[in-house]
């Protein structure tokens, strides 16, 4: 048996077919002339955990790249990206979900006490929070919706990061008007994914020198923010090329426009639930 190389895998085979196997058109060399299927044989264990890695762990020196050109030169380098330069780099919705990934990792093991300490399991907070008697956009209701957002923020705050973005995006569509909607998704996924990147790597630091170690990963969100800000504007700065204070607004205005209209839209949703419940 004979290991060809194809995009990556060894892919096994013991004779050219033909055929395709996947859409019986002509075969040359590899590959199928028609679709781009590599040809294949007898699979072995080898391909079975090239084929793992490709797929599931596929960390190119893309990645790295693109990491270190968020670090060093990130307005520059998103603004390459928009301008069609998109092959050096890991795609912006990628980039962010293999790091949200890895904090989602992270902040159920470091809340996992405050989760439990809450006391809400299954549909409780639900019942707490949600289907409850308080009428809609009463006073009552208004602090239910503010402990309901508590509550979900620390099931899930990886969820709340990738909920923001569309908002941000849209405030931010009002403040730098050379990109459309899109673009400006693509600006804030790899800002954000960025961030994330950073703020997981603080949390070692903030587990070694914090006592309460069950809070480190929001003490260390809470630490970062002045770096989180500092990063936004500077990548504004560079992608707009703005001076400084107007920068600064824009990355202000941005993330505090889209809290505030994520929030609202989040406020009239639930006010909903309870009228119709």
């Amino acid at each position: 048996m004979v290991l060809v190389l194809n995009d990556q895998i060894n892919t096994p085979f013991m004779s050219f077919p033909s055929s395709c196997k996947n859409c019986s058109g002509p075969v040359e060399g590899n590959y199928c002339s028609a679709c781009g299927q590599p040809v294949l044989g007898r699979f072995t264990l080898l391909y079975l955990w090239q084929l793992l890695y490709q797929d599931l762990l596929d960390l190119d020196k893309g990645l790295w790249h693109t990491a270190k050109d968020l670090t060093l030169r990130p307005g520059r380098m998103i603004a390459d990206y928009l301008n069609g330069k998109t092959k050096p780099y890991y795609s912006p919705l990628k980039y962010l979900l293999i790091l949200v990934a890895v904090m989602y990792l992270i902040n159920w093991f470091t809340t996992y006490n405050e989760r439990s300490a809450m006391g809400y399991s299954g549909s409780d907070w639900q019942q707490k929070f949600l289907l409850n008697a308080h009428n809609a956009f009463s006073g009552d209701s208004f602090s239910d919706f503010w402990q309901l957002l508590g509550v979900l923020l620390a099931r899930n705050l990886t969820l709340y990061f990738l909920l923001l973005l569309p908002f941000i995006a849209f405030v931010s569509k009002f403040l730098i008007k050379k990109y459309n909607y899109t673009e400006l998704l693509i600006v804030w996924a790899y800002m954000w994914g960025h961030v994330i990147l950073l703020m997981i790597l603080l949390v070692p630091f903030f587990i070694l020198f914090t006592p309460e170690a069950n809070s480190s990963f929001l003490i260390a969100m809470a630490g970062s923010l002045l770096i989180v800000i500092g990063y936004f504007t500077i990548t504004l700065k560079q992608i707009g090329k703005f001076n400084w204070p107007v920068a600064l607004f824009k990355t202000l205005a941005a993330l505090y426009g889209g809290l505030f209209s994520f929030y609202l839209l989040s406020f009239l949703f639930v006010q909903f639930i309870k009228l119709i419940f």
